[in-house]
């Protein structure tokens, strides 16, 4: 999936970070990498059937947000 940044200075490339698409589903991880600048490009650890384009994601270290974006592709 690919992602557009909303706070790109403290997602860090190649973290690992818990990831939620939608408010109560279970959080799985997801690793990032900078795709160009304002994009992530994200590895979702599980399939997530779901997830479409024009949806929000929201990356969180441990209980804090660290960064989150609006899916594009």
């Amino acid at each position: 999936q690919t992602f557009s940044k909303v706070n790109p200075k403290e997602t860090c490339e190649g973290a690992t970070y818990s990831c939620r698409m939608r408010y109560q589903m279970t959080p799985i991880q997801a690793t990032v990498v900078n795709e160009s600048e304002g994009d992530l490009r994200v590895s979702l650890a599980t399939a997530e059937s779901e997830v479409t384009p024009g949806q929000s994601a929201v990356f969180y270290d441990g209980d804090r947000v660290v960064g989150g974006g609006i899916i594009s592709r």
